[in-house]
C-alpha cells in the first residue's frame, strides 16, 4: 500500500482561524476603550502657583584672626666684656716754681697826733747773726716808723679839709718786697670824705720806700697803716 505525502496543500488551518479571531477581539477591545476614554474627558488640573523666595547671599566667610604670637623668653644676657684697663700714664713732671715766701703782715699803731718824726738814717748792711724775736720786733717797728714818715712827707691835705678846718682818717694796707718796692695797695677803712682816701693813696704811690732793715725776714711784708689828715693849723 502506497502513501502519498502532500505538503501545504490540503493541511488543516485551525491555527490561522484562531489567530484571526484573537486579533479581531483585541481590535474591538481597543476601539471600545478609546470610545469610553473620549466620552469621559479628564478633569482639567489647575496650574499650581509656585512662589520663589530670593534668599540673601550668604556672607563671605571672615578669615579667622591668627592667634597672637607667643612671646619668646629673652635670651640670657651675656656678661659684659670689660675692656682691659690701660696702665695709667706716667705722671707729668712736677713744674719747677720758684719758692714763694710767705707774706708777713704787720699792723702799725696809729701815729701820735701832730707829731712828725724825721726819717731815721739807714743802718749799714753788715752780716750779723739772726736777731732774737724781741730784737726783730724792734727792727720792724723802726722800719714802719721810716715808712710812715716818708708817706706823711708826701701827703697833701685836701683843700676841702683846709677850708672847713676838719680832719679825716683812713687805713691803708700795702705789701712791700725786700727792696721796698710796692707790690699791692688798697684802703681797708675808707673815710666818708673821698678826697681823704685819694690823698692817702697818692702819698703811698709817690713814696720811694727803703729796703728792709738788716734782721728783717727777706720775704714780702704786708703793712696796715692808719693815715690821719687834718686841715687845721
Amino acid at each position: 500500500m502506497a502513501f502519498t505525502h502532500e505538503s501545504g496543500l490540503n493541511a488543516p488551518e485551525p491555527n490561522r482561524f484562531g489567530r484571526a479571531l484573537f486579533i479581531a477581539a483585541v481590535i474591538e477591545i481597543i476601539g471600545i476603550t478609546s470610545i469610553i476614554y473620549i466620552s469621559h474627558p479628564q478633569p482639567v488640573v489647575a496650574p499650581e502657583t509656585v512662589q520663589l523666595k530670593i534668599l540673601a547671599p550668604a556672607p563671605a566667610p571672615v578669615a579667622a584672626k591668627p592667634p597672637p604670637p607667643v612671646p619668646q623668653p629673652p635670651p640670657p644676657k651675656q656678661p659684659p666684656v670689660l675692656p682691659v684697663p690701660k696702665p695709667p700714664p706716667p705722671p707729668p713732671p712736677a713744674p719747677h716754681h720758684p719758692v714763694e715766701h710767705q707774706i708777713i703782715h704787720h699792723v702799725a699803731p696809729p701815729p701820735p697826733p701832730q707829731i712828725m718824726s724825721p726819717p731815721a738814717p739807714l743802718a749799714p748792711e753788715t752780716a750779723a747773726p739772726p736777731p732774737s724775736p724781741v730784737s726783730q720786733e724792734s727792727i720792724i717797728s723802726r722800719y714802719i716808723g721810716q715808712v710812715r714818715a716818708i708817706i706823711d712827707s708826701n701827703l697833701v691835705v685836701p683843700q676841702e679839709l683846709i677850708d672847713s678846718g676838719s680832719s679825716g682818717d683812713c687805713v691803708l694796707e700795702f705789701t712791700l718786697g725786700p727792696d721796698g718796692k710796692l707790690l699791692s695797695a688798697s684802703i681797708v677803712t675808707r673815710s666818708f670824705i673821698q678826697p681823704v682816701n685819694e690823698a692817702a693813696m697818692d702819698a703811698l704811690r709817690a713814696s720811694h720806700l727803703p729796703a728792709f732793715l738788716p734782721g728783717m725776714d727777706q720775704a714780702p711784708h704786708s703793712f696796715t697803716l692808719p693815715v690821719h689828715e687834718s686841715g687845721s693849723t
